[in-house]
């Protein structure tokens, strides 16, 4: 075989070679954009989709796996796990699941609230603001501490949202920060209207990352009312470095 032949054939086949490794490295940048955006939003979405107050813990537990932090807040156990893009808490007596949050840590992994809510409550928890969530709510609480802070609205709709009592929050550890605008100084402190209101505070730039579903069959919402936090307290969860 003429040597000229063997270098053509050589050159061709080390071409070739590059050609495959490159398409090979574009196809695994694809596929990893893909499960951290769209694909990773889907695949969670279909998780978080199967939350359903009043669920036996085991079901719940199949589909979240095992809870990575367990609290006790009388008289609830709290259990919060980790997903690719959130945090799930949920609040347990006599292995039934009486409520749970979602808090979206990522903000490609955000997650629409419609179908949680009986379409009531439309926003994109860990993308939206409080400028696209339902304007009309039954009370607000905006706190400010030395190093924390939260703002959360309470909904209820009745017979429509099945008789749940929903909370859409600021949970400091989920996606989007308190803007600059919005950092009053430590300690101001807006409690619950006891009436259907609007905003008293200027909220248009605080991204809503969490949503917090109460059973109807759990009437203790005192522990609900009382708290500045709804989902997982983050001096709990940072504890977790580098999933908080």
């Amino acid at each position: 075989m003429d040597l000229n032949q063997v270098s053509l054939g050589l050159g061709i086949g080390a071409s070739a070679a590059a050609v495959v490794a490159a398409l090979w490295a574009l196809w695994q940048l694809c596929r990893k954009s893909w499960e951290r955006t769209v694909g990773g939003r889907r695949s969670q979405a279909r998780i978080l989709d199967q939350l359903a107050c009043g669920s036996s813990l085991a079901f719940a537990e199949a589909r979240l796996g095992v809870a990575q932090f367990v609290a006790q807040r009388a008289p609830l156990e709290q259990r919060i796990y980790r997903l690719s893009g959130a945090w799930v808490l949920l609040e347990v007596s006599d292995d039934t699941v009486r409520s749970f949050s979602i808090t979206i840590t990522d903000p490609s992994m955000h997650y629409p609230t419609e179908r949680l809510t009986f379409g009531r409550l439309a926003v994109e928890l860990g993308k939206d603001t409080f400028t696209c969530a339902a304007p009309d709510f039954n009370g607000e609480r905006l706190w400010i501490g030395a190093r924390r802070m939260g703002y959360l609205r309470h909904y209820y709709f009745g017979n429509p949202g099945g008789y749940q009592n929903y909370w859409l929050s600021y949970n400091m550890s989920g996606a989007g920060t308190f803007p600059p605008g919005t950092r009053f100084a430590s300690g101001d402190y807006s409690a619950y209207c006891d009436e259907d209101s609007t905003s008293t505070s200027d909220t248009s730039s605080i991204v809503v990352n969490t949503l917090t579903v109460v059973s109807p069959e759990w009437h203790a919402l005192e522990h609900y009312m009382e708290r500045d936090v709804l989902g997982p307290d983050h001096d709990l969860v940072r504890l977790s470095r580098g999933n908080a």
